[in-house]
């Protein structure tokens, strides 16, 4: 049985979020709205959710700022600070705080619009690829194309 009730249309039932990003602040800003299909706790977002749009977040906010086309996680911090009700569209919040090289830390938050009420809290540590890497072609593939032992990304 279910918890919620929901007069959305089936695209609305999901998350849904638009970042912007700040170059002269190191930053992402934008708006994330969790629909009836994020819940955990009866009437509430899942914990999992909030965590995944975050890493979003950051994870865009690490590759504008490191200049690379993609950054990968190596550690996040999650702090909760409030469940945050379904149907809410967060005020989403990413700053890199320190660049070296191509690691960036970043932290984020989730406020409420009106109240500014703080429901999520943390950071993370980013590794960005700064080389453009194309894929295997056919022909390598078809001769046996064998790894030189490490991740196509170079660290």
């Amino acid at each position: 049985m279910a918890t919620t009730r929901s007069f959305l249309r089936t695209g609305q039932r999901n998350v849904r979020y638009n970042f912007y990003w700040y170059p002269s602040k190191a930053m992402i800003i934008g708006l994330a709205n969790f629909g009836a299909e994020t819940e955990g706790f009866p009437r509430r977002v899942h914990n999992g959710c909030t965590t995944t749009i975050a890493e979003v977040a950051m994870q865009g906010c690490a590759s504008r700022a490191t200049d690379s086309i993609f950054s990968t996680c190596t550690s996040l911090t999650s702090n909760y600070r409030k469940f945050i009700p379904l149907g809410t569209t967060v005020v989403v919040e990413a700053q890199c705080m320190d660049i070296d090289g191509g690691r960036a830390q970043v932290s984020c938050r989730f406020k409420d619009a009106q109240t500014e009420v703080v429901y999520w809290e943390g950071s993370g540590s980013f590794v960005g690829l700064r080389e453009k890497v194309t894929a295997p072609t056919k022909k390598a593939e078809a001769g046996g194309y064998r790894a030189q032992g490490k991740w196509w990304w170079p660290f």
